[in-house]
């Protein structure tokens, strides 16, 4: 099973970023509206077992292409660097997938917009990601190894961003619970 290697830092500005990418001669793959739904079973079974199972809605906003892709995410090893077992499956109905997953005992728990823009450097993806609101801009860096992750870190000058321990559900469904909405998008 392939394992997710990355690192997440928080960020005040991606335009520092993104002319550090363009400096680096990174190559600019892509920029998507991302709709994730989180699923899990009636007891939290996945989240006990430090899992997660998405449905993501990704559409291109050069090209208005969508993809749709069901990922399961197993435990993460502990330290700053998110280390797992990472599934993809590319479907091509949500609302089939939505209905496929129900039938298998599968609720949804959570649902969040977000805007991420994708650059390849040095065998990394470094994705630039924004949350609704006042939740923040992250960079993310994904590799094959943590040596090459930190090394793009260090080439992007990034040592001195804060490591962002938590996933994106965590931070979205903290806030949900504060604001009592169900569901976090660009347009609220």
């Amino acid at each position: 099973m392939p394992l997710e290697i990355e690192i997440k830092l928080r960020v005040g500005d991606h335009e520092i970023v993104r002319r550090a990418l363009e400096e680096c001669a990174a190559t600019f793959v892509k920029r998507q509206l991302e709709t994730n739904t989180l699923f899990d079973t009636a007891g939290d079974e996945l989240l006990e077992a430090g899992c997660g199972l998405r449905l993501r809605s990704a559409r291109d906003l050069q090209t208005g292409d969508v993809y749709i892709i069901i990922t399961h995410k197993g435990p993460r090893k502990p330290g700053p660097m998110k280390i797992r077992e990472e599934s993809e499956l590319h479907v091509t109905r949500y609302d089939d997938a939505v209905v496929i997953l129900a039938k298998l005992g599968y609720e949804i728990r959570l649902s969040f917009e977000k805007r991420r823009e994708t650059w390849l450097l040095d065998e990394c993806e470094v994705v630039l990601d924004e949350l609704p609101g006042s939740l923040g801009r992250y960079v993310e860096i994904e590799g094959a190894s943590e040596q090459t992750v930190m090394a793009v870190r260090h080439r992007l000058a990034l040592e001195s961003a804060t490591i962002e321990p938590q996933s994106y559900p965590s931070i979205v469904a903290k806030y949900l619970e504060s604001s009592g909405k169900s569901q976090l998008t660009f347009g609220d």
